[in-house]
């Protein structure tokens, strides 16, 4: 039975091009592993430049390394992919072999089987410019739009967005004493009617950053929803929130 089995291997960010669409660009700092599960059959997409993709990769080779992950995956009977969505980040040491650094499940069961099974399939090439693994493994019945005909945007234009953040943004003050600064980066969808749904952190600098990152994004006003054939759909948009002083 042929299953759909999608895998991106980037990370978008959002950001407003001169005409206020939405663009997405790859960062160096790791690689992110999108994984999207359905029972249907397996479909891969391998969206980075390979000239320019420098960052840890499966020695195997992505296709056979997708090709066994979802065997692995499929085969065991104690995962429910209907409802299955968690991020699991990981470090690649100098033999190859990655290691868990955090993740959003406290199944450790789970954690443990991913963990093996992926060390089995051989170790990761080493890179110099980053060393993370960011693996996110979802249920397609969960899963929204990356890429649309018409990208979901925030309304009025990129001043309006800017104004919002800097007008709705509070600096945590221990933060601040303890000049912790970075970028929070926030998933979440942008629905059908504009809602702002599902946020969520992917990737944090400390629990107050991330919890008034997670805020400012939940509260914003509804957004001008995205179009797929002239049809409103569910977009899903990464935003990064920037803490720095001033």
């Amino acid at each position: 039975m042929k299953s759909v089995f999608s895998i991106v291997v980037l990370l978008p960010l959002l950001l407003f091009s001169q005409d206020r669409t939405l663009t997405f660009d790859v960062p160096v700092n790791e690689t992110l592993i999108s994984v999207i599960l359905d029972s249907a059959g397996t479909d891969y997409q391998h969206h980075s430049n390979e000239s320019d993709y420098k960052c840890p990769r499966p020695i195997i080779g992505f296709e056979l390394w997708y090709s066994k992950l979802d065997n692995a995956i499929k085969s065991n009977s104690n995962i429910n992919t209907d409802s299955l969505d968690t991020y699991l980040d990981f470090l690649v040491d100098s033999l190859g072999q990655l290691r868990l650094n955090q993740t959003s499940t406290s199944d450790t069961l789970f954690e443990a089987f991913i963990l093996k099974t992926i060390n089995d399939f051989g170790p990761w090439s080493s890179s110099k410019n980053c060393n993370g693994v960011f693996l996110r493994i979802i249920s397609k019945r969960l899963m929204a739009y990356i890429i649309v005909d018409e990208p979901a945007r925030f309304p009025g234009d990129i001043k309006a967005f800017y104004k919002y953040l800097s007008k709705k943004l509070k600096y945590p003050k221990n933060s601040q004493k303890q000049g912790i600064e970075g970028r929070v980066f926030v998933e979440f969808i942008v629905e059908k009617d504009g809602s702002i749904s599902n946020a969520r952190i992917i990737k944090g600098i400390n629990r107050e950053c991330n919890k008034e990152a997670l805020r400012v994004i939940r509260n914003m006003p509804n957004w001008i929803s995205g179009k797929q054939d002239g049809v409103p759909v569910r977009q899903k948009l990464i935003q990064n929130i920037l803490f720095k002083f001033k």
